[in-house]
């Protein structure tokens, strides 16, 4: 599958944000750990933690 395949198959299945699905970009590894709250990948994995589940 092509990112463009995987976009598309994604923006499908979730066509909007809303309580159960929040889009995210993280283009460079760096802002994917930038040991920011609320900012980088541990501060949603942890908010899938303490909720009902959801994808990343």
């Amino acid at each position: 599958m092509t990112e463009s395949e995987l976009q598309a198959d994604l923006q499908t299945r979730y066509p909007r944000e809303n309580a159960a699905c929040e889009w995210k970009a993280f283009r460079k590894l760096g802002h994917a750990v930038s040991g920011r709250k609320g900012e980088d990948i541990a501060s949603y994995v942890s908010a899938l933690a303490n909720m009902e589940g959801g994808h990343l």
